[in-house]
């Protein structure tokens, strides 16, 4: 995903601030909120705490493990109380 920063100044993105819900058929969620680099196989960490310069793009992503036959339904972001849901599907 892409993080914007709409604000005058620069921002810290740091891990907690979006949360990432991965949820299947069986009511099974699981949770991150830890943000990986968006390039790179395998996934890898920032180096340091990312800062995400005023009116600057960040591209993120989050790591899940999953069962190989797990019925995914959604995946839910979600930053305060602000959230938004996307359909998956597959195993």
């Amino acid at each position: 995903m892409t993080v914007k920063n709409t604000s005058g100044s620069p921002q810290y993105f740091t891990s907690g601030f979006l949360k990432a819900v991965l949820a299947d058929g069986d009511g099974m969620c699981r949770e991150r909120t830890q943000p990986y680099r968006a390039s790179g196989e395998p996934a890898e960490l920032f180096a340091s705490t990312p800062v995400v310069q005023a009116d600057g793009e960040l591209k993120v992503r989050s790591v899940f493990l999953s069962e190989k036959d797990a019925q995914l339904t959604s995946l839910t972001r979600s930053e305060g109380g602000r959230y938004a849901s996307f359909p998956v599907g597959g195993p």
